[in-house]
């Protein structure tokens, strides 16, 4: 195993690995043994659905062989199904009122989701599911769209862009063709000077 990230040793992945894999287990057993409070249940499916998010990203920053990761895709989609509520991910304007656009760390999961799995070359069936996850919620997100036509040729892009100041400047050269090098390294380089 050659791990992908160079910040963290090989002892370190495999052990947050366990700790992620052990939290999972142990969240889903208490799930289906009934031994969450029932106004806490949401939240731990929320919860259990970032820790297997998490679990897929330490796999492959420690460098798991690709098809090992994929393998961990069907788990994921099923959490999201299950905790991926209007109360829970979308924007809260008021006792009982949601907008339809995702709350920052919900916008930012479901990204990672999508990423991952064009990096990982995941099954089309994933990506229709994020897609019917998204219609079924009513989000409009250039962002989710451009890259879901990357596997989805079918898709139309929406002119619609709720997501977040950090994700704006992406689409500044989206539709020229003078896009260059020079353009990408600049988003690059002022990427992290954009969440001030």
């Amino acid at each position: 195993m050659m791990k992908r990230s160079v910040f963290k040793n090989e002892t370190y992945f495999k052990e947050v690995k366990k700790i992620l894999e052990t939290l999972v287990a142990g969240n889903i057993e208490k799930l289906n043994n009934n031994e969450i409070h029932e106004e806490s249940i949401p939240w731990v499916k929320k919860y259990t659905f970032k820790l297997q998010l998490d679990l897929i990203k330490i796999m492959y920053s420690g460098g798991h062989e690709l098809n090992e990761i994929k393998a961990e895709f069907p788990k994921l989609f099923e959490l999201q199904k299950n905790s991926w509520r209007d109360d829970i991910v979308k924007l809260q304007v008021g006792k009982n009122k949601w907008i339809d656009q995702y709350n920052v760390g919900s916008f930012t999961q479901m990204l990672e989701i999508i990423s991952i799995g064009i990096l990982l070359n995941v099954e089309d069936i994933y990506f229709k599911k994020i897609h019917q996850i998204l219609d079924k919620q009513n989000i409009k997100e250039k962002l989710f769209d451009y890259l879901l036509k990357s596997r989805l040729p079918s898709i139309e892009v929406t002119t619609r862009s709720d997501n977040y100041k950090p994700f704006n400047r992406l689409f500044e050269n989206w539709d020229s063709d003078n896009l260059i090098k020079k353009s990408i390294y600049n988003y690059q380089k002022k990427w992290y000077s954009q969440f001030n």
